[in-house]
């Protein structure tokens, strides 16, 4: 209520056993870093994006974000009477790119707000099965890299080529 350009605030997020865990985006995902989005290690590859985790993870005051990552967040109702935030396209796994896309598109922003916390347990519909995950979100990647992206069939090809690469070399590491 404190700033009218704020759409969705985020919560920190804490395992079950109360360990601090990513809540949020720092940075959204452009054309490029969605090609390597399942590639095996490109978290760790990625330092500058560890290093914003860090910051975000750590602040002792709002922070604005991209997005914040499921479990739980507050959307203001006035962006709503521009439109839905949502996808009915999409369920589970990339709704919060598509939300951050809107906001984004409305001139509004995102915070995470590090004093309220929410307990969510990340995995728990997959099993934590990382094969189940990539499977089950590939299609809503694919959808939001060309909808919202707006890739064209040459940069949607090499996304489902690399896709398909980074599981050959996933199921070889975790069956």
């Amino acid at each position: 209520k404190s700033d009218n350009r704020i759409a969705v605030v985020g919560a920190q997020q804490f395992t079950p056993q109360g360990v601090k865990q990513p809540s949020a985006v720092k940075r959204a995902y452009g054309r490029f870093s969605f090609m390597f989005w399942y590639f095996p290690f490109r978290y760790h590859l990625s330092f500058i994006r560890r290093i914003e985790d860090y910051i975000i993870m750590n602040s002792k005051k709002n922070v604005k974000i991209a997005f914040p990552i499921g479990g739980c967040y507050m959307i203001n109702i006035e962006v709503l009477k521009y439109g839905m935030l949502y996808d009915e396209k999409m369920f589970m796994y990339s709704e919060e790119d598509v939300v951050g896309y809107k906001i984004r598109k409305q001139n509004k922003i995102a915070v995470l707000c590090p004093n309220a916390h929410v307990i969510h347990k990340h995995g728990a519909t997959t099993g934590r099965n990382v094969a189940k995950y990539i499977l089950a979100s590939a299609p809503n990647k694919v959808y939001f890299c060309k909808e919202y992206l707006k890739m064209n069939s040459f940069e949607l090809t090499l996304h489902k080529v690399l896709f398909k690469f980074s599981v050959n070399i996933k199921s070889l590491r975790n069956q």
